[in-house]
């Protein structure tokens, strides 16, 4: 059975190829009757009925509603894990940055034997060497807090605009019941009309033609902002305005460097000193 169904569209398909080869007008009439004959069936829906099918549709999109909370909810929790996280990172590395402190103000006493307000002693190599691994780790690790809080912050962005466009979907759908409720209205008015004069007329011809040409417009200025959005975003891989790397190794130095460009005021090191 499935065998003959197939030959049979295959059959009708090479048809229609035939017959557009050979008689163009031909294929045109009876696109032009097959076009009016779907357009007549929906013209025949009562208005009635499809209202009752707008109302259906209307009341579906309260399931979607219920997705989209649910969406929410999880997003706003995974942005509350994040912060707590972002919050605990933040205080171990400026608990990094202390001990960097007070390493660095050692080593810049000169001293041979590094001693600290805790009474522990330690030589002037080993500060040195541990303060070199403390500065890494410490870089890494505020890199690693920066990156987090810019993901925060555009998560926290994203769950508000969230937030705002499920609240609109509750004021979306009260116009659209409201205006089918005044399309009821208006249609009674109608009929109550139609009845006493006998006069029918129909313009959905005009109305679908007006949302077919909203509808191009649409896609031409989605295409024209999808344009202007790349444009904006292309970098090439040439930055003339970057830094150049810095090329003195002296920890001292590095560490003074490094503060100086995160806080935004220089900072000069004792070991620059004469």
């Amino acid at each position: 059975m499935l065998k003959k169904v197939v030959i049979a569209g295959l059959a009708v398909a090479v048809g229609v190829a035939v017959l557009a080869w050979l008689s163009p007008p031909l294929f045109e009439w009876l696109c032009y009757q097959g076009k009016h004959a779907t357009q007549g069936i929906e013209d025949s829906i009562p208005p009635e009925q499809r209202i009752d099918m707008l109302k259906d549709k209307l009341k579906g999109l309260d399931a979607n509603k219920a997705k989209y909370v649910d969406a929410y909810a999880k997003e706003a929790v995974a942005v509350d894990q994040l912060a707590a996280e972002v919050d605990k990172l933040d205080k171990d590395v400026a608990v990094q940055w202390k001990k960097i402190d007070l390493m660095k103000e050692g080593l810049e006493s000169q001293d041979a034997l590094i001693k600290f307000d805790n009474g522990n002693k330690y030589p002037r190599a080993q500060v040195e060497k541990q303060l070199g691994e403390d500065f890494d780790a410490a870089k890494s690790a505020q890199e690693a807090l920066d990156a987090k809080r810019e993901l925060l912050d555009a998560r926290k962005q994203a769950l508000a605009a969230a937030k705002e466009q499920i609240s609109s979907l509750d004021k979306k759908r009260d116009m659209m019941s409201a205006e089918l409720t005044k399309m009821e209205a208006d249609l009674k008015l109608v009929r109550m009309r139609e009845a006493s004069s006998g006069l029918k007329i129909d313009d959905n011809d005009y109305a679908k033609l007006e949302s077919e040409i909203k509808d191009v417009n649409t896609k031409i200025l989605e295409k024209q902002k999808a344009l202007d959005v790349e444009g904006e975003f292309k970098k090439g891989p040439v930055d003339p305005l970057g830094e150049a790397p810095a090329k003195d190794n002296d920890i001292l130095k590095k560490i003074d460097a490094y503060k100086a460009a995160k806080n935004g005021t220089p900072k000069t090191s004792v070991a620059d000193k004469p």
